[in-house]
């Protein structure tokens, strides 16, 4: 989430700059690959698995989606 700041003006009105977005905190990333881990768990129906399989999967997917 960035933030919009209004401290410097153009032709008298406000210019809107946005500051770097910080970088998601290591919970937020746990959070995202235990959704997707059990995303792939209820995909296989609950079938046969290994959750330590989801959970690398998991971390792989949402890694390259962090990554672009």
């Amino acid at each position: 989430m960035s933030t919009i700041t209004n401290t410097a003006t153009k032709n008298g009105a406000p210019v809107r700059r946005s500051e770097p977005k910080p970088s998601s905190p290591p919970q937020d990333k746990r959070h995202l690959v235990a959704c997707r881990a059990y995303e792939i768990f209820v995909a296989r129906k609950g079938g046969p698995g290994d959750e330590v399989s989801d959970w690398l999967r998991a971390e792989k997917e949402v890694g390259a989606v962090a990554k672009g």
